[in-house]
């Protein structure tokens, strides 16, 4: 579970969290008047998320390329076309496992 601290709290000895959390001990959320502005994580996560988020990006520019001649319209009504189809598939999926009637 990740901790939550005020910005103020954090502020009187950051360096005690920067410790807790580069140990391994999970992420630490940073608020500011009870609204989350920040997250301090350990190294190993900090790298993963950078990895997630360097292949997302790769995603969506070859989704933008290969999309690049279709109008948004069209491009959203192919997506609703599939997440329908996705829906169908699992559902019979699950009946056939007998998860849902």
């Amino acid at each position: 579970m990740t901790d939550s601290i005020e910005v103020d709290d954090f502020g009187r000895d950051p360096l005690a969290y920067v410790d807790q959390v580069a140990s391994g001990r999970g992420g630490l959320v940073i608020t500011r008047d009870g609204s989350r502005v920040a997250a301090l994580v350990n190294m190993r996560d900090f790298e993963m998320i950078e990895r997630i988020r360097a292949r997302l990006d790769e995603l969506c520019d070859r989704l933008g390329q290969a999309f690049a001649d279709i109008s948004e319209e069209e491009g959203q009504r192919l997506i609703d076309q599939a997440c329908a189809e996705a829906r169908r598939e699992v559902a019979a999926e699950w009946r056939a496992a007998g998860r849902i009637p």
